[in-house]
């Protein structure tokens, strides 16, 4: 199994390797990047491509950290509560039952005189 996955990652690193050999000799064309406000110079196409899927990672990276910086807070709160409510059931395993004292000896009272 083990030279499985390194046959899988191999051949990742090679299909990487060979992509990023090519991208740039078939994608060479110059290309104007217009945004609203302001005009990059001319880039080749492969590097604006190679900007624009980079960019993308980073938005869902700051969304991605955003949600996890979210659920690990609530986690960590979740887990105070958690403790507080364990140290209050320890403290009330700790006290005595009302019923478990000696229960005071009542004499039963005289019979009323029926006459």
């Amino acid at each position: 199994m083990k030279w499985l996955r390194r046959l899988i990652v191999t051949a990742l690193l090679a299909a990487f390797a060979y992509v990023s050999y090519r991208l740039p000799q078939d994608n060479a064309v110059l290309v104007n990047v217009d945004l609203i406000a302001w005009q990059a110079p001319p880039v080749p196409l492969w590097m604006a491509l190679g900007l624009a899927f980079f960019a993308g990672v980073l938005c869902a990276s700051a969304g991605l950290i955003y949600k996890l910086a979210t659920k690990s807070l609530v986690a960590r709160r979740y887990r105070k509560t958690v403790a507080g409510l364990e140290s209050e059931i320890h403290q009330l395993r700790n006290l005595p039952l009302a019923g478990s004292e000696a229960a005071p000896v009542v004499e039963e009272a005289p019979a009323p005189d029926p006459s």
